[in-house]
């Protein structure tokens, strides 16, 4: 499915991940702009997700480059997501219990 913009995006992902029991909340954090878009837990597994434009247009800022390296030295999970089959696909690997491999980052 095409989605217009990122916050459409976002919504069907996090729709998507609930509906295979995957805890997910969008973070608002406005003093905090590098901050992921989101937070996924599952079976005890978290991870960040920042969702870019779906027409692949969309960059990180160097605050967020920044953010996502100091939570990934932290030993968190941080995705870089441009479309819902990207993320279904983590949410796969996830719930399959694959290992966390490399900084996260696509």
């Amino acid at each position: 499915m095409d989605y217009k913009n990122e916050r459409e995006l976002q919504r069907a992902c996090l729709k998507h991940a609930r509906s295979l029991n995957i805890f997910g909340r969008k973070v608002e954090t406005p003093n905090f702009r590098g901050f992921p878009d989101c937070l996924f837990i599952y079976d005890g597994r978290v991870f960040f997700v920042e969702f870019k434009h779906p027409n692949r247009t969309g960059r990180l800022s160097a605050l967020q480059v920044a953010d996502h390296a100091t939570l990934a030295m932290h030993g968190a999970e941080v995705w870089t997501i441009e479309s819902y089959e990207e993320f279904s696909e983590l949410c796969r690997r996830v719930m399959a219990g694959v290992s966390y491999v490399g900084d996260g980052e696509k």
